[in-house]
């Protein structure tokens, strides 16, 4: 049985904001807590890194700036969920003791790649200048040639999509000292797509999984 959470008695519904930072990329969101607190839908957007992401720069430009080795996809997951929660550990607001609660989340989401580009030092030797293109065979085998990424808003107009879903298991730590709530989730998620996103040159993932901390303030 799921028992009602002290910091939502005195509200049935509390909104909250947070921001996410996870072991594969960082992220915003918003929750609506509901039932008096035992239940919550969400909506969140968040970066999703491949694990063997290497930061790299080339010492043979002046200034040079750092790049992702092998990057060909910049990548993120946008979900929506429901999480139940039962009550672990009950607060006190005397003692200034937070509530502790385990919760469990789960729902559809969608996985969104946009290109990433770099400048690369073709050599066609006829005054075209660098060549704004993805990395490839010949740019990984040829690294000095490259001076580093393009702007982060080139390739917006080729943005695609992979439906999937998520799930995560998470201990929340909640404080209800004021007129806010506020809470601290620390959990483990996996995130799988329909179809892999492509995010290093060759490497295919379907799957990602990371550990998470959000902190949410809301009323």
């Amino acid at each position: 049985m799921y028992i009602l959470p002290q910091a939502v008695i005195a509200q049935k519904n509390i909104n909250t904001g947070k921001f996410i930072l996870a072991t594969n990329g960082f992220g915003v969101g918003y929750s609506h807590h509901m039932h008096e607190g035992e239940q919550l839908i969400f909506a969140d957007i968040q970066t999703i890194n491949h694990p063997l992401e290497t930061n790299m720069q080339n010492p043979n430009t002046v200034n040079p700036k750092a790049y992702t080795f092998a990057k060909i996809n910049s990548a993120a997951s946008l979900r929506i969920g429901y999480t139940a929660y039962r009550l672990l550990s009950n607060g006190s607001n005397s003692s200034l003791s937070p509530q502790i609660l385990g919760g469990i989340s789960a729902g559809p989401s969608l996985g969104i790649i946009k290109p990433y580009y770099i400048s690369y030092q073709h050599n066609r030797e006829d005054g075209s200048g660098a060549d704004i293109i993805q990395q490839n065979e010949e740019t990984i085998h040829n690294s000095d040639s490259i001076y580093g990424p393009v702007s982060w808003t080139k390739g917006f107009n080729e943005l695609a999509v992979s439906p999937g879903i998520h799930a995560d298991i998470h201990i929340a730590i909640n404080w209800n000292h004021s007129y806010y709530i506020q809470s601290c989730k620390m959990g483990v998620r996996l995130d799988y797509f329909l179809n892999n996103l492509n995010i290093l040159y060759t490497a295919q993932n379907q799957y990602f999984t990371s550990i998470y901390i959000a902190y949410e303030i809301g009323r």
